[in-house]
């Protein structure tokens, strides 16, 4: 999938033009990321994992959320990327891939004692393109939370 064929998937859902702005925004900085890792320009980009229709959903839903939420400013501590390598269309490559590892550029990012991804490129790009500031947790009032749990399991924390 190209990044032509996502902006045509995204012109035929019901969705604001910001949003729609803020999807493709994500997608051509994954874009510019895989451009840069594989020495090629955006134009021969072809998203593998990235482009597949779940990462699209992904990434739509987080713009939708963030344009319900409405937030004046987006905070996160840093990023866990997790150790070792992964498995990925392009073969075996270390944590974190290369085009992560661009997106991440700049971005306070911690490793931790799970060999695995624990940042993939479509939450870097996500990550890069809406928080404001990277930093510790502020002091703040809690008002509501939420609560999610993948799948991966691990033996000794709880995912």
């Amino acid at each position: 999938m190209t990044l032509s064929d996502i902006g045509h998937i995204l012109q035929n859902i019901d969705i604001s033009a910001s949003v729609r702005q803020h999807v493709m925004a994500i997608f051509d900085s994954l874009a510019q990321a895989e451009a840069k890792a594989h020495g090629c320009s955006v134009e021969q980009i072809h998203f593998h994992e990235v482009g597949q229709l779940d990462a699209v959903a992904d990434i739509l839903a987080a713009c939708m959320l963030i344009a319900r939420v409405s937030p004046e400013k987006i905070y996160a501590a840093p990023i866990c990327i997790g150790s070792g390598f992964v498995k990925c269309a392009h073969g075996i490559l270390p944590v974190p891939a290369p085009a992560t590892a661009e997106l991440l550029r700049d971005i306070p990012v911690y490793a931790d004692t799970h060999a695995c991804e624990m940042c993939t490129p479509t939450g870097a790009a996500i990550l890069r393109h809406f928080v404001h500031e990277f930093r510790t947790l502020p002091e703040m009032s809690i008002e509501r939370t939420g609560y999610g749990m993948g799948h991966r399991e691990f033996p000794d924390s709880p995912n």
